[in-house]
């Protein structure tokens, strides 16, 4: 077997995944990137190779989350959002989701196996055309003219011509 082959087999059993993580409120946001350290050392310990990230900003949480730590619940309705995509093999993910859920400062976190390419993007915007055109305003109703006699249009006709 040469090189090539065994780099082949390697990165084949490779897998891209990314952990969607939320961090505790509580943290001061001076310590938060020493959080961030952690986690990320956490993960480098189990052999994963960091492809992309967002450092985690404090966003407000849709409902309020609840975590049991110390035999206490805490409840928390905001939380440091951040995320990490990286590439690793299959057989660490059980290492790497346990290893996370000893982490204290997490509130909750997602790990999902994904593609390496960059999935943010715009939202599309879809124009559907009306069928008809639109109209700005409303046409102004004419009233129907009276009828008028052949006599009184040529009359009204020359007088008008005679001025």
């Amino acid at each position: 077997m040469d090189t090539d082959e065994v780099l082949q087999e390697d990165t084949a059993a490779k897998k891209i995944y990314e952990v969607g993580y939320i961090v505790s409120p509580e943290i001061p946001e001076n310590d938060v990137a020493v959080s961030v350290g952690n986690l990320k050392e956490t993960l480098r310990t189990s052999g994963v190779v960091f492809l992309n990230e967002e450092f985690p900003k404090m966003r407000p949480l849709t409902y309020t989350m609840v975590k049991s730590v110390g035999g206490k619940r805490h409840k928390y309705g905001s939380g440091y959002f951040g995320w990490v995509k990286f590439e690793v093999g299959a057989d660490s993910v059980k290492k790497i989701e346990a290893a996370l859920k000893s982490v204290k400062e997490l509130v909750r976190f997602i790990l999902v196996k994904t593609i390496k390419e960059n999935t943010l993007f715009a939202p599309k915007f879809h124009m559907d055309r009306p069928k008809e055109p639109r109209r700005m305003f409303k046409p102004a109703k004419i009233a129907p003219a009276p009828a008028v006699s052949e006599e009184e249009l040529d009359k009204t006709i020359a007088e008008l011509v005679a001025e």
